[in-house]
């Protein structure tokens, strides 16, 4: 495998570096939080040692713009392209549930961003 690696390296014809910024748009098909340990649900109520999941997908607003940024090379090996790029992404608005909850999670101003790694072969 490395000899190979090193063979097609040796016959590239060329390194290609270029920036990317741009808008995106995006949804959100799952949002659930996992307590662990000892949960208590209400006020002087009782108290257990487990696992809870809540659901808050159905009651937090979504931010669907973003802006992202990145940096990446393409490489031409053969007939073979490979673009590698690294990526942040923000988004441009919060997240907000759509109302108050007295007995469990409140989230107002949460905001997002990520980076991701990709990589492709294009023919």
């Amino acid at each position: 495998m490395y000899h190979l690696l090193l063979d097609m390296l040796s016959h590239r014809e060329k390194i290609r570096p270029f920036l990317e910024a741009g808008l995106n748009v995006r949804t959100r098909t799952f949002f659930e939080i996992t307590q662990t340990g000892t949960i208590c649900q209400i006020y002087d109520g009782p108290c257990f040692y487990g696992e809870n999941t809540i659901d808050l997908h159905p009651q937090t607003s979504q931010d669907r713009f973003g802006v992202l940024a990145g940096v990446g090379v393409e490489l031409d090996v053969w007939r073979i392209t490979i673009p590698v790029t690294i990526r942040i992404n923000e988004g441009l608005g919060t997240y907000k549930m759509k109302k108050m909850m007295a007995d469990s999670y409140y989230y107002d101003e949460l905001k997002t961003s990520n980076i991701q790694i990709t990589a492709g072969i294009t023919f």
